[in-house]
């Protein structure tokens, strides 16, 4: 079980958690390991989480308590460093921005199935109001998540941050990002 503040996490963190099965791809991505580190903004957004496996994949449940809306106002920053030569090289990516941006541009058939999926449904892609949010058992198929060209062992940072930039969430998320080869084709 992870406990923890959570909010956004739903978005981004989601993809990178939950991507094991589907199709197109040139990725498949593992995760083996999944922090939530302590934000330390005035008014973090709280709840449960809890990661399992089913049938051999991952799952993701939730419980997500917005005191706040959440909205196009909410930014990230994430760091990646990658596991060489037995030890960490830091930074080798980093990202910044608009949350709701990077969804568009990496997950937004991912995040439009998290909308689907959630309770109550979000019908706005980047706007959704205050209140108590479940997930049950939610998956994200790898053919609705587009990865960056990044292979190897990956400890991705992410934080995310309000329109007055309060720290609000924190995880830490160490996945294994294995090239598919193409199958040959015969006929």
């Amino acid at each position: 079980m992870f406990f923890g503040k959570f909010t956004t996490f739903v978005t981004f963190q989601i993809c990178l958690v939950c991507c094991q099965k589907g199709g197109s791809p040139p990725a498949s991505i593992k995760v083996v390991n999944l922090n939530i580190c302590p934000a330390n903004g005035k008014n973090p957004i709280q709840g449960d989480m809890y990661l399992d496996t089913v049938d051999g994949f991952k799952v993701l449940s939730a419980r997500i308590e917005a005191t706040r809306p959440l909205n196009r106002d909410i930014t990230y920053t994430f760091q990646t460093d990658k596991y060489s030569n037995s030890d960490w090289e830091t930074d080798v990516y980093t990202d910044e921005g608009v949350l709701c941006d990077l969804l568009k541009e990496y997950a937004e058939d991912a995040w439009n199935s998290v909308r689907d999926a959630i309770e109550p449904k979000l019908t706005n892609f980047c706007d959704s109001p205050a209140g108590e949010y479940t997930l049950d058992k939610f998956e994200i198929l790898e053919k609705q998540f587009k990865p960056p060209p990044m292979f190897g062992r990956l400890m991705i940072h992410l934080n995310l941050y309000d329109g007055d930039d309060e720290h609000i969430f924190c995880a830490d998320t160490e996945v294994e990002v294995t090239q598919k080869m193409k199958q040959p084709s015969f006929g």
